[in-house]
C-alpha cells in the first residue's frame, strides 16, 4: 500500500495525528446531526414544512455517503492523512458558505457540497487506525476514537438547538466552519513540509483502485457487514432525526431544550466509549451486537408511547445501545479487506450514510402525514432483530 511519508503513515499510530483526525471526525459528526434541531427554525424562515426542510439533512447524507466511495481508493493510493487534510479544509469553506443561503434550495445545495468534502473524513481516519493499531487493541482504540464522533453528535445537537433558539441557525454553521478549519490546520502541521506530502513509490492506476474497491463485494463478510450497517442507518436515523421535531411539535419544547434532550443520546455513547474495554471483555462481540439492538428497540418503543420527561433515561440508554452495535460492526469492517482498508472502510461508511439518507427520506414523508410515531415503532421492531441476526452471523463465522 502506498503512503505519503514515514511520519504520516507509520506502523505505530502517532498520537498527535490521531488527535487531529479525531478533531476532524468531531466536526464531521457534528455536521451530520447539527441540522436535526434546526429544522423547525429553517422551515419557519423559508416557509416550508418540516418534512420539506429535512431535505437539507437528506442532501448532506447523500453526498456524505456517495463520495466516500471516491475517497476510499484515493486514500489507499495517495495517503489517507493527506486526503483527509485537503477535504477537511473543503468542508470548512462549504459549511461557511451556508451562512449566506437565501433560500431552502440554496441551503440544500451548500449542504450537499459540504457533505461532498466531509464524507471521507471518518472512514479514512478509521482505515488509518486499522493500518497502525494491532487487532488486539483495535476495538478499544476505535471505541475511544469514536468518543470524538459521539461528542460531535452531543455538542452538535445541543449547540444547534441552543444557538438556533437564541441567535440563529446561521450562527450554527459559522461555528462549525471554524472548527473544521482548526482541524485542517492541525492536520496540515502534522503532515510536515510540503515535500513530505508527495506519494512514495509508484501508485497503481486510479481505475485499478476503484475496480479493486468494488470487487470487495465478492466477499461474503463484506456483503454481510455492509448490508447490516445499511439497515442500521435506515432504522436508527430515520427515526432519530425526527425525535427533536416530535418533541417540539407535540409537546411544545423549545429548541434549546430539544437540543439538550438529543444530546443525552450522545452521552450514552460517550459512556460506552470510555468503558469499552470492560464491555468488550465481559460481553464479547455477539453480546454487544444483540444487547445493543435490544436497548435501541426498547428506547424507541418508549419514545413512541411517552412524553419528553422519560427521555432523560431513554436517550442515554439508546446511545449506549447504538455504540454497542455500531462499534461491533465497525470493528468487523476493519477486518473485511486489510489489503484495501481505505476502500473497505469507505464502502462501510457509504453504506451507513446511504442507509441514513433512505431512512430520513422515508421518515420525512411519514412525519408530514402521520407524525414520528410510525418511524419509532419501525425502529423498535427492526433494530433488535438486526442486532440478534448479526450476532448469529458472528457465531457462524467463528466456527469456520
Amino acid at each position: 500500500m502506498t503512503s505519503v511519508s514515514a511520519s504520516a503513515e507509520s506502523t505505530t499510530a502517532p498520537i498527535r495525528m490521531i488527535f487531529w483526525l479525531a478533531a476532524a471526525a468531531f466536526a464531521s459528526s457534528a455536521s451530520v446531526r447539527v441540522a436535526d434541531p434546526l429544522l423547525p427554525s429553517i422551515a419557519g424562515e423559508f416557509g416550508e414544512s418540516i418534512g420539506g426542510a429535512s431535505h437539507i439533512v437528506t442532501a448532506y447524507a447523500i453526498a456524505y455517503g456517495l463520495f466516500q466511495l471516491v475517497y476510499g481508493p484515493l486514500g489507499d493510493r495517495m495517503g489517507k492523512t493527506f486526503v483527509v487534510t485537503i477535504i477537511t479544509l473543503g468542508a470548512s469553506l462549504a459549511t461557511f458558505a451556508c451562512i449566506f443561503a437565501t433560500s431552502l434550495g440554496a441551503l440544500t445545495g451548500l449542504r450537499f457540497l459540504a457533505g461532498v468534502f466531509a464524507g471521507g473524513l471518518i472512514p479514512l481516519s478509521l482505515a488509518y487506525i486499522g493500518d497502525t493499531v494491532p487487532l488486539a487493541a483495535r476495538q478499544t482504540m476505535l471505541a475511544r476514537f469514536v468518543v470524538a464522533n459521539t461528542l460531535g453528535l452531543v455538542l452538535g445537537q445541543a449547540a444547534g438547538g441552543f444557538l438556533a433558539e437564541y441567535l440563529s441557525w446561521r450562527a450554527v454553521f459559522g461555528g462549525l466552519a471554524i472548527f473544521f478549519l482548526i482541524a485542517a490546520v492541525g492536520l496540515r502541521r502534522e503532515l510536515g513540509p510540503l515535500r513530505d506530502l508527495r506519494p512514495v513509490g509508484t501508485p497503481p492506476p486510479l481505475l485499478e483502485s476503484y475496480q479493486k474497491a468494488f470487487g470487495l463485494f465478492r466477499l461474503p463478510m463484506v456483503r454481510a457487514v455492509l448490508s447490516s450497517i445499511f439497515l442500521e442507518g435506515v432504522l436508527l436515523f430515520g427515526a432519530l432525526t425526527f425525535v427533536g421535531s416530535h418533541l417540539h411539535a407535540r409537546f411544545g419544547l423549545g429548541l434549546d431544550r430539544v437540543g439538550l434532550v438529543l444530546a443525552l443520546f450522545g452521552i450514552g455513547g460517550v459512556f460506552y466509549s470510555l468503558a469499552a474495554p470492560l464491555f468488550i471483555r465481559t460481553m464479547g462481540e455477539r453480546g454487544l451486537a444483540s444487547a445493543g439492538g435490544v436497548l435501541l428497540g426498547v428506547g424507541f418503543l418508549g419514545a413512541a408511547v411517552s412524553g419528553p420527561s422519560p427521555f432523560l433515561v431513554i436517550a442515554p440508554a439508546m446511545g449506549l445501545g447504538w455504540m454497542m452495535l455500531h462499534n461491533t460492526l465497525q470493528t468487523k469492517a476493519t477486518q473485511m479487506a486489510p489489503e484495501a482498508r481505505g476502500s473497505a472502510m469507505a464502502l462501510f461508511s457509504s453504506s451507513f450514510y446511504i442507509g441514513q439518507t433512505t431512512g430520513v427520506a422515508l421518515a420525512g414523508l411519514s412525519f408530514d402525514a402521520w407524525g414520528a410515531v410510525p418511524g419509532f415503532v419501525t425502529a423498535a421492531i427492526g433494530l433488535p432483530l438486526l442486532g440478534v441476526l448479526f450476532a448469529v452471523f458472528l457465531g457462524k463465522i467463528a466456527k469456520t
